[in-house]
């Protein structure tokens, strides 16, 4: 009895310490001693929600299976994961419990529960198949994945801005919204909003607590990635690990996989998923005979959720397609009933639909040419495929242009681009393109080749009718890793005999090569992705055809055994291996370096200075309302609960109207374009980028500026020309002032100007102190004319002889100035501007040895570094002209005064200047209270802002509606129903992604009722379509108190409205899980 018992104590523990229980104690270990931090314990979390739990039940649908392969095991988790993790976070949001530590304990609990189930009562005991040299290439890859994501630093785009605020928001408040609004097509906002990647990105930022960087979401999908192109070439090559490894380590080592993965979109994801579907699809093809209903099922499921993810029809067309075929050709409905069933769920709904949509649309506009009846038909038929061509090839009212209005070179530079042979090498792309004939032979490979093939096709029309070139490579990320895989599979099995496709290859290679130099040139361009120099992209592709045209060249005689029969070599092994080799080393290094160029050169790897805004947001008090043109500011931002971020408003009088509603606030502003960008796109930069550092109520910039100087800096000088003329300088009398002409004085403002008439007026200081050599210098000159001028210098140090050291220079009309400084050369920036408008302007020139820095009007507006240090020497003869260049060339206009400094001025310096010269008027809305060069912060005057305990305000009604105007529906209605206990007034503030309004409310006792309608786009910028995107309604009373916040847009999914998005996902998950139960039988 006690050997008995002793032995089942040592099956059980033999138990314990099988691979599958082992990795499932492993993981709870790590989860209990994760705790300790905060980093540890956001990765625990991480590995539980996007692989735990999906292995844990993979592991229990799979446990009487005898053998199992490892990384379609690591596949199946991951996806069942994704699909677990947003439908936990959905059931929370639609009860409303949802939170950060709400999901991370739910997910816990549930992975604790699976796995002692597992470990303790399942004891699964099939063998998990792998390779040590694909798993350590596994591992390998997904280190080089984090290490390149956490090596560089990280901008936001819009559309990232526009997920990642979404997502958060969702957290918070519990509801979704669209990531875009399209007019008349509300009902399908489940499919066009992308409302499950804005799932998966909570279910991302919930897991890990916001610790780990926003990218590491397609940590994942980077995985999925990996172990599908593997299960793929295995498919391809019958387990020839060998050929698989080498071809496995080129695909997944494209650039685009490593720069794509670094932004937060969703085509990461996507053509993660469709590789995943491709896989399952040609596995279900072993042979024309025998087709895999599981894997087929489980093909259309990773379909179905890629349609969730974006609503993209490209794969599942091409899929489609090729499986129609083959089911016809090969009578696929014969091979049982479950084979007949399925290809009529495939099929039917199909046929079905164009039977009764697209062919009566098409029939009512060119047989009965009823234009009124085909407008119904229009909106829901000529967005489908075959409308989509139809549209294409004829001419239509919805036609923008047909194939026939493009030039052939434009045709060309799409195909290449989806084709990417800059990035797969010609040779790979000629091989992708002769991929169907190369792989006929074995049923998988002919179907993944037509499946890619007639992805390309539709891919090239559908980019084509858009004419939407810049996002080619970002949505065809799938497909140009499907043609990699094709061509290099056609590669290897052309070398293993079928040498005339070797032949046709390197006439297809050249052909490429001729036509990509012809569309480049047109083009001027060469990708949209990192936008590689021409000069370097011609040398690239010159130097890969030589190389591999030799290369190939060598297999050509290896296959001849030239070298065996003329005694060169005793065996052709040893060339074969060579060529191998250098070949794909080539095609790895150019991989690598393509990806480090990406890397090194993509504008949004770069911080765009946002640090330094984060921390002029971080370091406010209490609530408070902050506009900025750094649309992703939020996202850097720690305490966003107590900051309402608005965008600018798109012009400049509505900017003001803000200002004089009174709301203390602050206004954060970047100078860089790309951190602005969407501001610079809706104009707004225009104004922003104008306004003057003190803004009142009347134009300050007609007040005659106050005479003063920085007693705190090493002034050399400082000449007041109004009231008097007299020179005050700290270096005694050492300085002598000359007047020349007979300067007119003039009453302006209670105040007396010395008039430069442009014809012999002008000043001159001079004297020994002047002659000593300056390394720092800081010239200010308050000037105004209305006179267009032409290389007229307002002050200049030099000679009489018509050479400088230094001067402010005013030229071309009067709209360009420039501080020179000579050194072995003349450095100018120059400033462009309208500075002949009759208003006082404060022009400061900053030289410090190395830069120079110009301000204008209290801003800084250029800098230059200089080539070399530069030190100013006078020598005799040295003077500094007011007026005047060396005496000739007069200013016509009027000078307020100058200030010369031996020193250097700093933004803070020409700020502090800037208001005291304009006087303390009465009048402030706002004064800048921090400038540097990369933004300025303006302190809004006005009353706080306070959440109002008993506001007697209620929203009862908000909703957006198209409205027709003329013809079509090309406006938006934004309707807002208010109850309110009393009357008050107040301002309306609508901010959407793009720009804000503010608009003056009148608000009733009882019932009110606003109505607003937008144009969906003005000059191509988005007005009403962002009003429809997403708007937060905000309502302020004159006295501070915020008394209405609210959310509208095309479609707010909340409480029960989230079960559109939840059960899709959960009946894809109970059927993935279920056919994987069943395949295992």
């Amino acid at each position: 009895m006690n050997s008995e018992k002793k032995t089942v104590k040592i099956r059980y523990f033999k138990n314990l310490l099988s691979p599958i229980n082992f990795t499932l104690i492993l993981l709870l270990i790590f989860l209990l001693l994760s705790s300790v931090s905060a980093i540890l314990n956001s990765i625990s979390c991480f590995l539980v929600s996007f692989f735990a739990i999906g292995f844990s039940i993979t592991i229990l649908v799979k446990r009487k299976c005898c053998e199992v392969n490892l990384f379609e095991l690591i596949m199946d988790s991951v996806f069942i994961s994704l699909l677990v993790s947003v439908s936990i976070i959905l059931v929370l949001a639609l009860l409303s419990l949802n939170s950060m530590k709400t999901f991370s304990v739910i997910q816990l609990v549930v992975y604790a529960i699976f796995s002692m189930f597992i470990i303790f009562k399942v004891n699964p005991r099939f063998k998990i198949r792998y390779g040590k040299t694909e798993l350590l290439f596994f591992l390998f890859l997904i280190l080089v994945f984090i290490g390149v994501n956490i090596s560089f630093d990280k901008f936001y785009t819009p559309d990232e801005y526009f997920y990642l605020k979404n997502s958060l928001d969702f957290i918070k408040y519990n509801y979704m919204t669209p990531i875009s609004y399209t007019p008349l097509r509300s009902f399908v906002d489940v499919l066009y909003g992308r409302f499950l990647w804005q799932a998966t990105l909570a279910s991302f930022i919930e897991a890990t607590s916001i610790q780990l960087p926003y990218y590491f979401v397609n940590l994942p999908f980077f995985v999925l990635l990996l172990t599908a192109v593997f299960n793929l070439l295995r498919l391809l090559f019958d387990g020839n690990l060998e050929n698989v490894i080498v071809i496995w380590l080129t695909v997944c080592s494209n650039p685009l996989i490593f720069i794509l993965s670094h932004f937060i979109l969703v085509d990461f994801a996507l053509a993660s998923l469709s590789l995943f579907a491709v896989y399952w699809f040609t596995r279900a093809f072993k042979s024309s005979g025998d087709v895999n209903l599981y894997c087929l099922i489980k093909c259309f499921v990773a379909l179905l959720t890629m349609l969730l993810f974006k609503f993209n029809l490209l794969l599942l067309i091409a899929i489609w397609i090729a499986f129609v075929i083959f089911a016809f050709r090969n009578k696929l409905y014969r091979l049982s009933k479950w084979h007949k069933c399925l290809f009529l769920i495939v099929t039917a709904p199909v046929i079905a639909y164009e039977l009764f949509l697209d062919i009566p649309a098409l029939f009512t506009y060119y047989v009965l040419h009823n234009l009124q009846l085909n407008d119904l038909f229009a909106r829901y038929v000529f967005f489908s495929p075959i409308g989509l061509l139809v549209n294409f090839l004829f001419r239509t009212p919805w036609a923008s242009r047909t194939w026939f209005d493009i030039p052939n070179y434009e045709k060309l530079f799409i195909f290449f681009n989806i084709l990417s042979p800059e990035l797969m090498t010609p040779i790979i792309s000629s091989f992708a393109l002769l991929s169907f004939l190369v792989l006929r032979k074995k049923c998988e490979s002919k179907m993944l080749a037509g499946a890619s093939l007639i992805a390309l096709s539709i891919a090239f029309i559908g980019f084509l009718s858009s004419g939407n070139y810049y996002d080619i490579q970002r949505d065809m990320l799938a497909v140009i890793l499907l043609l990699q895989i094709i061509g290099l599979t056609s590669f290897f099995i052309s070398l293993n005999g079928r040498r005339h496709f070797m032949y046709a290859s390197m006439v297809l290679m050249q052909v490429i090569t001729y036509f990509e130099y012809i569309v480049l040139a047109n083009k001027n361009i060469t990708s949209y992705l990192w936008g590689t120099k021409l000069e370097n992209m011609f040398d690239r592709l010159l130097l890969m055809n030589i190389v591999l045209s030799i290369l190939i060249f060598l297999i050509c005689i290896d296959y001849s055994r030239l070298l065996i029969r003329f005694k060169i070599l005793n065996s052709n092994f040893t060339l074969r291996t060579l060529i191998l080799i250098l070949l794909f080393s080539l095609l790895l290094t150019n991989n690598i370096d393509l990806t480090s160029y990406g890397l090194r050169n993509n504008t949004y790897f770069l911080d765009h200075r946002m640090g330094d805004i984060t921390s002029q947001a971080t370091n406010l008090e209490g609530r408070i309302l902050v506009v900025s043109n750094a649309y992703a500011l939020p996202l850097y931002t720690l305490n966003t609960d107590k900051i309402i971020f608005i965008s600018p408003p798109l012009s400049a009088e509505e900017f003001y109207s803000f200002l004089k509603a009174g709301i203390k606030s602050k206004v954060i502003l970047s100078n860089d374009v790309i951190a602005t960008w969407i501001s610079y796109r809706m104009g707004s930069n225009e104004y922003l980028q104008a306004l003057p550092p003190i803004i009142t109520t009347e134009e300050k910039t007609l007040k005659t500026p106050k005479p003063l100087f920085d007693e705190s800096k090493d002034l050399l000088f400082h000449l007041s020309c109004i009231n008097s003329s007299r020179i005050y300088t700290p270096l005694n009398s050492e300085l002598k002032m000359t007047i020349f002409g007979s300067p007119i004085w003039e009453n302006e403002n209670q105040t007396r100007l010395m008039r430069f008439d442009g014809v012999d007026d002008y000043i001159t200081v001079s004297g020994e102190p002047l002659l000593s050599p300056l390394q720092k210098l800081t010239v200010e000159v308050w000037f105004k004319t209305e006179k267009p001028q032409i290389g007229k210098f307002l002050v200049m140090g030099g000679y009489n002889n018509w050479t400088y050291d230094w001067g402010v220079c005013l030229s071309t009309n009067s709209t360009q100035m420039s501080f020179n400084v000579r050194g072995r050369k003349i450095y100018n920036p120059i400033i462009s501007g309208n500075f002949n408008d009759g208003f006082w302007h404060q022009f400061i020139g900053v030289f410090d040895g190395k830069s120079i820095t110009i301000y204008l009007d209290g801003k800084p507006v250029k800098s230059m570094m200089l080539e070399e240090p530069v030190t100013i020497n006078p020598s005799d003869g040295f003077k500094i002209y007011i007026g005047s260049w060396s005496g000739g060339s007069k200013f016509d206009g009027y000078i307020g005064f100058v200030n010369v400094y031996a020193d250097v001025f700093e933004p803070s310096d020409v700020i502090e200047q800037y208001t005291r010269a304009q006087g303390k008027g009465t009048g402030i809305l706002a004064k800048v209270i921090s400038a540097t060069r990369n933004y300025v912060v303006f302190d809004v005057y006005g009353k706080g802002i306070y959440t109002s305990p008993t506001s007697g305000i209620t929203v009862e009604n908000v909703y957006i509606r198209p409205v027709k105007v003329g013809d079509s529906f090309n406006h938006t209605g934004l309707s807002i129903d208010i109850h309110s206990k009393k009357s008050f007034n107040g301002t309306l503030i609508l901010n959407t992604y793009y720009f804000s309004k503010f608009q003056n409310l009148e608000v009733k006792e009882g019932y009110n009722h606003i109505e607003l309608i937008f144009p969906n786009t003005i000059d191509s910028k988005p007005v009403g379509l962002a009003i429809g995107q997403k708007t937060e309604i905000l309502i302020l009373s004159d006295d501070g108190g915020l008394l209405a916040n609210t959310i509208i847009a095309s479609t707010v999914l909340k409480g029960l409205a989230l079960l559109y998005v939840l059960l899709p996902i959960i009946l894809l998950l109970l059927l993935y899980t279920y056919i994987s139960h069943k395949e295992r039988e």
